[in-house]
């Protein structure tokens, strides 16, 4: 792929995760490119992003990724290109929805992914860095792969090619970390730098596939069901946020202790459960006021019985009033 085909796809790729959802012009893009890789920038109203890609002569491409959002926001993917390597988070977490199956990627976790995606859909939290690095792999390296990975890789690469195209396999260890480190802070501006950084990732590879090639352990398994019941809760809160219940009755409706409800849901979101939920209602009722509906009919769709603790709590989160966001609707028409 080209410079200018990667650049193009980077900046697609990073205004996807904005609420314009692709209105390049309301977002100032700085972009840096050298023969060997190119880095884009965006940030405004709060929502920060970096990211850049690294095409190797072995075939090799390298992507790191950078986000912070102003609020918490669902991204819808479609055609998403195919992937033959590893990815994982070194800082924060999020849901994604792939062939109608939820993944929690949480730092630390390593991911293989190998296909396409026809659909993909992202729950990304408000005001939480998400860090993350991807190395894809030519055919030829991914094929060496198969032949030599550890038995829990080549079982999760099956399953690639027969279901899901993402796969959990591990957790990284501190070797990893410090490689990656390394590969983050690397600059990539001369033919040196390209080769460093190019033996950095091949180096990471190599740790890789010294993974301990072991199954859950019990405290693995107890996160991976608080992960299920905490995903539970937050497709739970995305599909009754207008109606009214307790942390408690979201609890039993997640099957798992308030406390650990709680607790996993402030590290997932960012913010508290109300708070979560007072987002999604006041984000789909400026929908509803962008698309024409009155201010009280808005709010009582969301869930709320009084316009004026509505009103209130709008201009608290959006800094206009339902009225002013309605006429600069109008205006924009």
């Amino acid at each position: 792929m080209s410079l200018v085909a990667q650049q193009a796809e980077i900046i697609d790729e990073l205004l996807r995760h904005f609420p314009t959802n692709g209105a390049s012009d309301r977002y100032p893009v700085e972009v840096q490119s050298s023969k060997h890789g190119i880095w884009v920038s965006l940030n405004d109203q709060g929502n920060q992003a970096q990211a850049s890609i690294y095409q190797f002569d072995s075939g090799m491409r390298l992507q790191l990724g950078n986000f912070k959002l102003a609020e918490a926001g669902r991204c819808r993917y479609e055609q998403v290109l195919a992937h033959n390597g590893f990815s994982y988070l070194t800082h924060g977490n999020y849901r994604v929805e792939v062939e109608n199956q939820w993944f929690a990627p949480r730092a630390g976790d390593l991911w293989l992914m190998h296909g396409s995606m026809e659909n993909m859909v992202v729950d990304m939290p408000a005001q939480q860095w998400m860090r993350g690095v991807s190395i894809d792999l030519s055919p030829a390296q991914w094929q060496r792969w198969q032949e030599e990975a550890p038995k829990n890789m080549r079982l999760a690469m099956q399953k690639t090619k027969q279901s899901i195209p993402i796969q959990r396999v591990g957790r990284v260890n501190e070797s990893i970390e410090r490689l990656t480190k390394q590969i983050t802070s690397s600059p990539n501006f001369t033919f040196h730098d390209a080769l460093t950084l190019e033996s950095q990732c091949l180096a990471l590879l190599a740790s890789y596939l010294q993974l301990p090639d072991t199954l859950l352990n019990q405290h693995e398994k107890r996160s991976v069901w608080r992960n299920k019941a905490i995903n539970h809760a937050v497709s739970y809160l995305h599909e009754h946020y207008c109606e009214d219940f307790t942390v408690s009755d979201l609890a039993k409706v997640a099957g798992i202790n308030q406390c650990y409800l709680q607790q996993g849901l402030q590290q997932r979101l960012g913010c508290s459960i109300a708070q979560y939920r007072k987002q999604l209602r006041l984000a789909q009722a400026k929908r509803f006021l962008d698309s024409g509906m009155s201010v009280l009919d808005a709010a009582l769709a969301v869930g709320y019985r009084h316009t004026g603790h509505f009103s209130k709590q709008f201009y608290q989160h959006f800094g206009i009033t339902p009225k002013q966001a309605k006429i600069a609707t109008r205006s924009q028409a």
